[in-house]
């Protein structure tokens, strides 16, 4: 027995991720459900990850918009981290309560999963610290300005990081590379093939 007890199994199901666009096929995501075999009723939680509020990017946008120099710019970054859950492990004591079959196989889930209660706690918490990290890379108090010293500011709602970067042009080259290059350098693959800059 793999998780020493006895499994509490669940099934798959896929739940639409977007709605269906004109002649666009459906995205859809596979996820545990484990509200039919009552893991979910079981379950406390205990907090509650508060997310940003799109109030708290227009006011990042605002706060490096009001100390721009004349050769400077504020530039808008949205990328997505793909599959996030999937990156944390889950505990090791909880996984006989991850457990599903498809044809006649058992799968014991070792990572967090879609349509866990605490999952999302659990990856805000971890994406926050990453955040804050992240952040902290381009923060210099010796360029002390009016308002703010920081050169981006990022808000992570979920698993879609948005970041307000201010700078030169180059200036603001670099800060994205080093950004994703540490966001990837930290496990974390993003969809770069969806990001949206301007």
């Amino acid at each position: 027995d793999k998780v020493g007890a006895k499994y509490i199994l669940s099934r798959l199901i896929a739940i639409a991720k977007k709605l269906e666009a004109a002649g666009k096929p459906v995205d859809k995501r596979i996820v545990l459900d484990l509200k039919a075999s009552g893991i979910s009723a079981a379950t406390r939680l205990r907090y509650k990850a508060a997310l940003p509020r799109s109030t708290d990017a227009v006011a990042d946008i605002l706060d490096l918009l009001a100390d721009l120099k004349d050769n400077e710019e504020v530039e808008l970054l949205v990328i997505d981290v793909k599959d996030a859950f999937w990156h944390l492990p889950n505990c090791p004591s909880e996984r006989r309560f991850f457990v599903t079959w498809a044809m006649d196989i058992f799968i014991i889930f070792l990572r967090l999963t879609q349509g866990s209660r605490n999952a999302a706690l659990a990856w805000c918490t971890f994406a926050g610290l990453v955040g804050r990290c992240i952040q902290s890379l381009f923060t210099h108090p010796a360029n002390r300005r009016a308002r703010s010293m920081e050169e981006m500011k990022m808000d992570i709602y979920v698993d879609d990081p948005f970041t307000a970067i201010r700078g030169t042009k180059r200036r603001i080259n670099q800060i994205i590379v080093l950004s994703v290059v540490t966001w990837m350098a930290l496990g974390l693959p993003l969809s770069l093939h969806n990001a949206c800059m301007g």
